[in-house]
């Protein structure tokens, strides 16, 4: 499972005549969190009373220099940081399981899982042993033999598969299915 990221994030503007600087941008906050997004607003620094000056604010995460924005800009000191700290969603929600698992005389399908963040692969069980990971929803009989030195031809395997998500989350196993390798 892959921990959720935490992300300081500082906002701080830079003047473009102010001998001390300006005071930091207020209200620093987290509009909305993804899996691997965070989306941060503010509101203007103080010093920023729209009288032709212009604000450059730079953002800041765990430290570093990410982007910047003009929000009527800013060039030369750079004024106290304004701080937030928030993380990422964390996911929670198990891929599906596969359904449908079957088979012709060129391999082995079944129906896609459905997940909230994806699919990234599946693993594939025969005898209860994991044989090999795939990211189709199909694999060839032709291939499990040929990468395979466990899969031969006219063995009998009583096969299954599991989805991951790409967080790590697995699904259950497909109801088993017995198949004879041509």
């Amino acid at each position: 499972m892959v921990a959720a990221a935490v992300i300081n994030a500082s906002v701080v503007g830079t003047p473009a005549s102010a001998a001390e600087g300006p005071r930091p941008p207020a209200n620093l906050r987290v509009t909305s969190a993804g899996f691997d997004t965070l989306s941060f607003a503010w509101s203007r620094s103080p010093d920023d009373d729209g009288r032709g000056a212009d604000f450059f604010y730079q953002v800041l995460l765990d430290g570093a220099l990410r982007s910047g924005s003009y929000e009527p800009s800013v060039t030369n000191q750079v004024s106290s940081p304004a701080a937030v700290s928030a993380s990422t969603l964390r996911d929670a929600v198990a891929p599906t399981t596969p359904r449908n698992l079957r088979a012709d005389a060129v391999g082995l399908m079944w129906d896609a899982s459905t997940d909230n963040r994806g699919i990234g692969f599946y693993r594939v069980f025969g005898n209860g042993q994991h044989l090999f990971t795939v990211s189709a929803t199909e694999i060839g009989f032709s291939f499990m033999t040929d990468t395979y030195p466990v899969v031969r031809h006219g063995q009998t395997l009583t096969v299954t598969v599991q989805a991951v998500d790409l967080t790590g989350l697995t699904s259950g196993l497909a109801r088993p299915l017995t198949v004879t390798v041509p």
